[in-house]
């Protein structure tokens, strides 16, 4: 599966990055909101996995942005908090994980999230 990872903190996206090419998946990774947004525009993902918490742009707005262009990739939000965010501006088909827990091997079965 193609994938991008959108998460500021440079040592968890790494930790994504590698442990999801280990289970053989094509990693693209960005370290902001804008950045993401913009690889989405320009590139095809099988899913995206974003930070719920980042500068420039959270994920919650990337995911709204994604579906106001007619993206519908699979959404999978990762957030350190112990309850997922309460937001209204959540969208459609956006699973929640907590983040760190256990590194990559938490994130296994990202195949899931395509309908």
């Amino acid at each position: 599966m193609k994938l991008l990872v959108v998460e500021d903190e440079p040592r968890m996206l790494e930790l994504l990055r590698q442990g999801l090419s280990e289970e053989g998946h094509t990693v693209s990774c960005a370290a902001d909101g804008i950045a993401g947004l913009q690889m989405v525009q320009e590139h095809d993902f099988d899913v995206v996995i974003l930070d719920v918490m980042m500068p420039k742009m959270d994920g919650f707005e990337l995911a709204k942005r994604m579906r106001t262009e007619n993206n519908s990739t699979p959404v999978l939000m990762l957030t350190a908090k112990d309850s997922v965010p309460e937001r209204p501006q959540v969208p459609e088909q956006a699973a929640f994980r907590q983040e760190p827990a256990s590194g990559p091997k938490r994130f296994r079965g990202a195949g899931s999230l395509r309908s």
